[in-house]
């Protein structure tokens, strides 16, 4: 091995006494190298970046050796790709492959080793280096959880109801619902990673609004998945929801870390809606005059339907236009009617998918 300043060797000349000779430019020199090895020399390694925070094992070397030579290897390490006053020192020498590595814990670290000799005709030689690590641990994270209520058919957007509430509406389809504990589900989704590849233990809990205690929904492995949670059996209310990702399956307890996210209160409601103050009275015209009021404690009123003496089902329609509170009033007004008992049945629906059944009788003379 040379080290000199000039960057550019443009010629050599091999001499019959194995001289070698080079000639370089900027600026121009000629060099006379013997057929001999220095007695001391060194090489840097290239930046090993682990992409985040590691503790440091052990360092291990093969090497030959001739009598009279020696290699050391030394360590330095640091939190940027290339060296600089941030990172620390090189290390005293590591005299045998094999011993741990004294770094701080960093990002990065890079290793020098010297190669010397007493006797220029013999050179030693590293033929292997190989250091070995453990990233820091680092907390699991939540990329999304979310929580939906199982989809009802029984939905009317605020935007599509009319204001004319005493116009005659068309005939419908009753609304198809699905069955109660169906209704009842809440469809919990989540989507995890973990930057240590580690596996996850996953935990769903939930407490109601006004509850310290936190109760286990369902234990999971899957890092992406998803959950039906049946409410039917809770009381109506508000409730948390709440997941906790843990990286202990890889880890000791005392290292391992985790990750939580609460979904802010959700409603669960699986009562009916009351149907009150259900009235029928002869109009003007003819016609009868049908109204009623309807109450939920916890969602929306969405939807309304009767149906006369079970013929077709026919949506009316709220007082004031809009299905948009928990408290809606509603008027209805039949077609003439022919002389005789009549039996009307009023279906309420809210926004959870519950339905609310009256019914009133009424004779027309």
């Amino acid at each position: 091995m040379v080290d000199v300043e000039e960057v550019q060797a443009l010629c050599c000349l091999n001499t019959n006494n194995n001289e070698l000779y080079v000639g370089t430019g900027n600026m121009g020199k000629v060099y006379k190298i013997w057929p001999s090895f220095v007695t001391e020399g060194a090489f840097i390694s290239s930046v090993l970046d682990t992409t985040t925070i590691s503790d440091w094992g052990c360092i291990y070397w093969e090497a030959a050796q001739p009598e009279g030579t020696n290699v050391t290897l030394a360590t330095r390490s640091g939190n940027c790709e290339k060296p600089d006053l941030t990172w620390d020192s090189w290390s005293t020498p590591y005299l045998l492959s094999g011993e741990r590595i004294v770094s701080a814990a960093a990002r990065c670290i890079q290793y020098k080793a010297a190669l010397q000799t007493v006797n220029t005709d013999t050179t030693p030689a590293i033929n292997m280096v190989s250091l070995s690590y453990l990233p820091k641990n680092q907390p699991p994270k939540i990329v999304n959880f979310t929580i939906e209520k199982e989809p009802s058919s029984a939905s009317q957007k605020p935007s599509e109801a009319k204001t004319d509430v005493k116009a005659e509406t068309k005939p419908q389809t009753p609304a198809i619902q699905k069955p109660h504990h169906q209704i009842a589900q809440k469809n919990i989704q989540w989507d995890t990673e973990d930057p240590n590849n580690d596996s996850l233990q996953l935990t769903i809990y939930f407490k109601g609004e006004d509850e310290k205690v936190w109760k286990v929904i369902d234990k999971n492995t899957k890092k992406k998945g998803a959950y039906a949670w049946d409410t039917l059996r809770l009381p109506d209310g508000k409730y948390q929801v709440k997941l906790v990702a843990s990286d202990e399956p890889d880890n000791p307890p005392e290292t391992a870390l985790d990750a939580e996210n609460t979904i802010q209160p959700i409603v669960i409601d699986n009562s009916r809606p009351m149907i009150k103050s259900l009235n029928t009275a002869m109009g003007a015209d003819g016609r009868y005059v049908i109204s009623g009021a309807i109450k939920d404690e916890y969602s929306n009123i969405i939807r309304v339907q009767y149906t006369i003496d079970c013929h077709e089902w026919t949506s009316a329609y709220p007082v004031d236009g809009v299905f948009d509170s928990q408290e809606e009033s509603f008027q209805i007004t039949t077609k003439h009617l022919t002389p005789g008992d009549y039996t009307l049945i009023v279906n309420a629906f809210d926004s959870e998918g519950n339905i609310g059944v009256e019914k009133a009788m009424f004779e027309v003379r």
